[in-house]
């Protein structure tokens, strides 16, 4: 009864992404009830960083600015680490059993920590969920909006925070807007589904922060750790 409960939850957390992840074989094993989903997001501009979780190669390299699929991981204690020729990021991370968080890391210098956002359940079948995610320091508070009328959906976001909130599901574009004033940066668009989970990222750029829209993913579960 307890796995059963643990695993609706986790459907529930991220509902929508089982269409978007890897076609698997018919019988791939579900994943274990004390699983943890766990992405990785380098906002920090440079050379794309492979990962090894305990020292095990996983997934693709993370190039700047493109979050990572969420990678299944038993709950419990795991070393990551990133690296880009000599540069290297490592972190230990505690995995909560049943909870999805991404990690950004919006430096990469030495010794330097992700941001951890717990991300947020879908439990409307007939809404989206939009979570906006702010990391680009010095950037300043930001707004998110939506339309052609560029309507807000998320004001003033702090450096460093996320909000989540649902959305009807439609096919919108996004932009940025710093006090009211739009930023003239390229806009960034989903389409969106009934029950689908959706990221926002505010990332830095060259000269003004750019705006990242994805759909949720989990990585193919195969049974290997």
């Amino acid at each position: 009864m307890i796995r059963t409960r643990l695993l609706a939850l986790v459907a529930l957390l991220l509902c929508g992404v089982a269409s978007a992840q890897q076609t698997g074989l018919l019988y791939d094993p579900e994943p274990p009830a004390n699983s943890a989903y766990v992405r990785l997001l380098v906002a920090a501009e440079g050379a794309p960083m492979s990962l090894t979780v305990n020292g095990m190669a996983r997934g693709s390299a993370l190039a700047a600015g493109v979050p990572g699929d969420y990678l299944v991981l038993p709950a419990g204690s795991h070393k990551l680490r990133l690296t880009a020729g000599r540069q290297v990021l490592e972190t230990t991370l505690e995995a909560p059993a049943g909870k999805a968080i991404t990690l950004a890391y919006t430096s990469r210098a030495p010794g330097s920590q992700p941001l951890r956002f717990e991300d947020k359940a879908n439990t409307n079948k007939l809404k989206a969920v939009l979570t906006a995610y702010h990391l680009a320091p010095g950037a300043g508070p930001l707004d998110i909006t939506a339309g052609e009328k560029a309507q807000v959906v998320f004001p003033a976001i702090a450096e460093g925070a996320s909000v989540s909130r649902p959305v009807n599901p439609l096919n919108i574009g996004f932009g940025l807007a710093a006090n009211g004033a739009p930023l003239a940066t390229p806009s960034a668009s989903l389409t969106m589904e009934y029950g689908g989970t959706y990221s926002l990222f505010i990332l830095p750029g060259k000269d003004k922060p750019t705006l990242k829209a994805v759909l949720n993913r989990v990585e193919r579960y195969t049974g290997t750790p």
